[in-house]
Formats: structure tokens, sequence, C-alpha cells
């Protein structure tokens, strides 16, 4: 199947393109997969920072409200008048707010929906928490969010109240935070899977989609916090692990303020591979078609430009059998009129065909001739001389060999003819010359011709002085 020059190099071509494509799908690929990454992470960053910037939003906001709201209350002479501020701020503050109270240092407590307790009412606000932080720190501060007994999602900004630089209470709201947590959790979704939720270092989820989970420290967030602490981090700045739906999942971090809050952006795993395989399979495609295109026109293209290859081939065979005499019939010319190469060694291979085929003739001729001249010698006519010259050197060789093989036989039997009409004459005097490059049986011819002229002049001499002594003994 592939003997052929042009299956040959098509098939190499093939290979080649095969392996060339290949490589470059595969740069292409990783390439492409890189700018991916680096595409999807900076997306990733871009929404990390998106949460950061609403969060401080959100709580510059309201630590400045509350801010304002400590100092209103400084100004403040009676608890009736403590009383009523609450009141009226809450009905002047956005709805977001959901109380806005007050406790001071001697356990009165003042709140926005008209509660108003002393100790004796066994609530005392400098028990909780966000009062004891509050003084503690001196100044404003937020607490983690967390659900109300009416599935409220809020967060509580305190903020000291001094008078002469003495600290009297604090001043506080309660903030409801849905709206901030679904601005978030609307940032983290990035519509690829994509989800964002943000947790304290130790894993306690404190802004979710799933207000169940708030405040609990759930074992995929535990496993994120603690491969943060360890930095446990692959090569993409993301940690790996799986989500509460058991799905492999890698997520991306950026601390929002210095009491350990994180924002966390989680995608699926499989979010690169589902970016890039697209991209791999139009690649595959591609090099599938363009391999396959090329491959065609290519093998069009050799077939075409090496046809001529055939047609020498097959001019050279019959040229071949025509000089080994397998075939008579003298080939044709190539009719190739190419301006290539093969154009070029069409028109020297027509060159030589002629030379070849009139070379031959001649040697043809002279071997005719050879025939003809053969008959002649062997019917008596020995003065024959070959005149066609050949093409073949050997053949001259043979037609000068013959030439003077003729002219000695014709020479020597010339002699011995001449010789025999003299004895035919009773002249038995004359003698054939006897040449130095005359040997074996040719030499013993004339040396026998000579003697036996020179045998039957004895005799005769040996005759004739018998006759005169024959005829001097009559005459006596």
């Amino acid at each position: 199947m592939f003997r052929s020059i042009t299956n040959k190099i098509a098939l190499a071509l093939m290979i080649l393109l095969i392996i060339s494509f290949c490589a470059i799908s595969a740069v292409s690929y990783f390439t492409s997969k890189d700018k991916i990454v680096e595409l999807v992470s900076g997306k990733e960053d871009q929404v990390l920072k998106d949460i950061k910037s609403v969060a401080n939003t959100f709580f510059d906001e309201n630590l400045e409200y509350v801010k304002k709201i400590s100092s209103a209350v400084e100004g403040a002479q009676s608890g009736d008048e403590i009383m009523n501020f609450v009141l009226l701020e809450k009905k002047v503050a956005n709805s977001a707010v959901n109380y806005v109270y007050y406790g001071d240092e001697d356990g009165h407590f003042f709140q926005s929906d008209g509660k108003r307790t002393t100790v004796a009412d066994n609530y005392d606000p400098r028990t909780r928490g966000w009062y004891k932080s509050t003084k503690e720190k001196n100044k404003e501060i937020y607490t983690e969010p967390r659900v109300t007994s009416t599935n409220d999602l809020v967060v509580s900004f305190t903020a000291p109240v001094t008078k002469n630089g003495k600290f009297v209470g604090v001043a506080g709201i309660d903030v409801d935070v849905k709206k901030v947590s679904d601005k978030i959790i609307e940032i983290g979704n990035t519509g690829d899977g994509g989800y964002a939720y943000v947790m304290r270092k130790d894993g306690t989820m404190l802004f979710s989609d799933v207000a169940s989970e708030v405040g609990t420290i759930l074992p995929a967030t535990k496993v994120v916090s603690e491969k943060y602490a360890n930095k446990e981090f692959d090569e993409n700045g993301l940690i790996s692990y799986k989500n509460s739906k058991n799905q492999d999942v890698t997520a991306k971090i950026l601390p929002i303020n210095d009491d350990g809050w994180l924002a966390t952006v989680a995608v699926g795993a499989d979010t690169f591979s589902n970016h890039t395989m697209p991209i791999l399979k139009a690649q595959l495609m591609l090099a599938v078609l363009f391999i396959v295109i090329l491959s065609a026109i290519v093998f069009v293209l050799l077939k075409r430009s090496l046809k001529p290859i055939s047609v020498i081939q097959e001019k050279l065979s019959d040229t071949f059998k025509f000089i080994t005499y397998e075939s008579s019939t003298a080939p044709s010319k190539l009719d190739i009129h190419t301006t290539d190469e093969f154009g070029v060694m069409s028109e020297e291979i027509n060159k030589n065909i002629d030379k070849v085929i009139a070379g031959i003739k001649k040697d043809n001729t002279m071997l005719e001739e050879l025939n003809i001249a053969a008959n002649n010698m062997i019917r008596g006519n020995l003065g024959v001389k070959l005149n066609e010259n050949p093409n073949n050197p050997s053949l001259i060789k043979l037609k000068d060999l013959l030439n003077t093989f003729f002219s000695s036989i014709s020479q020597n039997l010339g002699s011995v003819i001449n010789i025999l009409k003299a004895y035919s004459n009773n002249d038995y005097t004359a003698k054939i010359e006897l040449r130095d490059d005359i040997e074996a049986d040719l030499k013993a011819m004339i040396v026998g011709i000579n003697n036996a002229g020179d045998a039957i002049s004895a005799m005769l001499n040996s005759n004739l002085n018998q006759a005169q002594i024959l005829e001097e003994k009559a005459t006596m």
C-alpha cells in the first residue's frame, strides 16, 4: 500500500502534520488553560474584593451611626430623655435597624420597642457580652452575626458613652444584615456554580445562604480554616476540600478585618476543566479536520506532481527491454512538458532514447551486413568487406577484426588461386610469399603448396633429363 513514493511522502507529511498539530494544540491548550485559570482566579479576587468592600462599607457606616447615637445619649439629662431619644431614633433610622438601645452603669436599660428595665426586672445589661466588650475596648465595635428568636440575622453595633471623660454606659443598635448577607451571596454567585460565604478563622460561619449554618462550625469550614492556617494552597493559591454537599470544590480566601473574618469564594473543582475541555475538544476537532483536508490536498498535489515518475519508469522499462532485445518495438518518447525537474529529466531521457535507438539501428545494420558477407563467403565470394559503422565499441572492434580477417583470407586464398593458375599453365616455379604473421594451418597449406610446386618442378626436371638421355641414346 505504501510502496509508491507518493504514498510514502504523503504518509510522512501526515505524520509530521499530526505531530505539528498535536504540539500546537498542546501548547494552545495549556496556554488557554493558564489563561482561564488566570481569568477565573482574577474573577475570584475581584469577588473577594467586592465582598470586602461591601462588608467594610456596611460596618463603617453603622459604626459611624452608633457613634453619633452615643454622642447624642451623652447629652441626655434623664432616663426619660434617653427613652424618648431611642424611640425617636428608631423612627428616623433606616429599615435595617431593628432596635436602638442603651444600657448604663446603674443597670438601667432602654430599648426602642418601649422596653425599659432595671436590675430589679431581672435584666442587667452590664452582664451582656456586647456591654462588656464595648466597655473593655472603650471604642465602637460590632458583634458577629446571630439569628434572633424571630429568625432575623442581625449584627450589633455598640459604642461607649462617656460624660466628663467617665464611662457611663453603652449605646447600641441591632442591624438586620440579611440584605448585606444576600448582597455578599449574590456577589459570590459567579454563574458557574460558584458561591461565597464569610467565616471566622476558626471555621465559624458568619454569612451564609443557609441561615441555620450561621454561628456554627461546619466540617467543611473547619477543614478550610485549618488548611488556611497551615497555608495548604495549590499552585493557584486555592484550597481544595469537600463542601457540605460532598462536592469537590476549591476556595480562595481574603481577610476582611482584624477580627479574623474571612471572605471565602468557592467554585467547583471541575470549573477549570469545564472551561478548558470545550477548548480542547474544539482544538482536536479542528486539528483532525485540518489534518484530513491538508493530507488530502497534499496527497492530490503529490499525486499530480509525481505522476511523471510512473511515466518515466514505464518508458525506461520499455527502453531497457528494447536494449536487451526482450522487445523489438522501439520505445516512444516521453510526453512530459513540465518546466520542473521532471521536465528536464524527460528531455534528457528523450535525447538518450534517440541515441539508443540510433545506436541499435547502426548495430543492427552492421550485423545485417555481416550476415550478408558471411553468406557471400559461404558461397565462395572472398572479396567481402564490412562498410557499415556500428555504434557499439565492441562491434566496431569486431568489424575491424572481421575486415582484417576477410582481407587476410582473400589475400592468402588469392595467392593460392594464382599459384594454382600458374600450375595449370605448367609453371611450377611460382611461389606463395610466406609472411611472418602467417601461422598454423594456413602456413602449413602455403608451405605444402610451395613444396608441391618444388616437387613437381623436380619431377619434371628429372623426366626432362631422362628424356634427353633416352633421346641421345636413340641417336647413337
